[in-house]
């Protein structure tokens, strides 16, 4: 009886990594993984301007997102490319402290520099 309860455990587990393995796989994924507010660069098939937006929510079908304080969906077979933009870099805060006399001194250097965009979703073409 211990060995079929093996076999079966053994059988599962080995396929699981097939699974989440084809989930990552899945272009779709990392436009799920975004966080709420990410600012989104959105090419819709036959449009030269991106829409520009951030992003509210996403389903299997259509992504949710926000464009001048309104909430607009996107139906995912309208949309060719999507990129994003990493928020900016956070504080940094540096503190000095000198053993001679005793003092100390404090310095934030704040950086609002960003990183480029980046594809996060490539429309795959039909097969």
């Amino acid at each position: 009886m211990w060995k079929l309860a093996a076999i079966g455990f053994i059988t599962v587990l080995g396929t699981f990594p097939v699974w989440s393995a084809e989930k990552e796989s899945d272009p779709w994924e990392k436009v799920r993984n975004l966080k709420t507010g990410s600012d989104l660069r959105i090419y819709k098939t036959g449009a030269a301007m991106p829409v520009l937006a951030k992003s509210a929510d996403v389903t299997e079908r259509k992504l949710i997102v926000i464009i001048k304080n309104g909430e607009t969906a996107i139906s995912k077979s309208e949309i060719e490319r999507i990129d994003f933009q990493p928020p900016p870099h956070k504080a940094v805060t540096t503190k000095t402290y000198d053993a001679s006399s005793d003092s100390a001194s404090m310095s934030i250097n704040r950086s609002s520099s960003r990183d480029g965009w980046q594809t996060v979703y490539q429309r795959t073409p039909a097969k």
